[in-house]
């Protein structure tokens, strides 16, 4: 089973704390044995055009990369301490709990990020931003879905459509987002 989603399939809606919009993509329960939340797994783009605080997510995890601009700055609000994590190409990316007090500062204008949210006591999450790093995550992915930047669409497949998905975006591996799935 392949699926694929675009821009007209996306829902527009406001973050969770009000401060800004996001795009989501997909969200669904891919493992059927654990709903006691509203999704297991979700993607999702949002803008970023001012420096905000983001919505914590306390019963996800969390991964974040550019989309689109210049990048931004992740600053973690630690007890003792801060931390300043800097994602400023499209290979970068930071994995987080959605319990961390996390502020995001733009660098050099407003730009676009590319989400990932999962629950972690129904699945486990890989990703790759370069097309030498798919096998890993192939071999012990129950699902596979492939985010193009350029034509922001999106494909999912189960573990037998995993190898005609690739060949499907053979043209265009710069610009991939892979994301493997595995039920926990």
């Amino acid at each position: 089973m392949i699926k694929t989603f675009s821009k007209k399939d996306y829902i527009d809606m406001p973050w969770k704390n009000g401060l800004g919009t996001t795009k989501e993509l997909y969200k669904n329960h891919l493992n059927q044995k654990n709903k006691k939340f509203d999704y297991d797994f979700r993607l999702s783009i949002a803008t970023l055009s001012t420096p905000t605080p983001f919505s914590l997510f306390p019963e996800y995890k969390r991964i974040i990369l550019l989309q689109e601009g210049h990048g931004f700055i992740l600053r973690k609000n630690l007890v003792s301490s801060s931390q300043n994590i800097i994602i400023d190409n499209f290979h970068l990316y930071h994995e987080f709990s959605g319990t961390e007090k996390i502020d995001v500062e733009l660098i050099d204008g407003p730009c676009l990020d590319f989400n990932i949210f999962w629950n972690p006591q129904a699945l486990n999450v890989k990703i790759a931003t370069q097309i030498e790093n798919l096998e890993s995550i192939k071999s012990c992915s129950d699902y596979l879905f492939v985010f193009n930047r350029q034509t922001m669409e999106l494909s999912l497949s189960d573990k037998e459509e995993q190898s005609l998905l690739e060949s499907l975006h053979e043209r265009q591996k710069q610009s991939l987002i892979f994301i493997g799935a595995v039920l926990q």
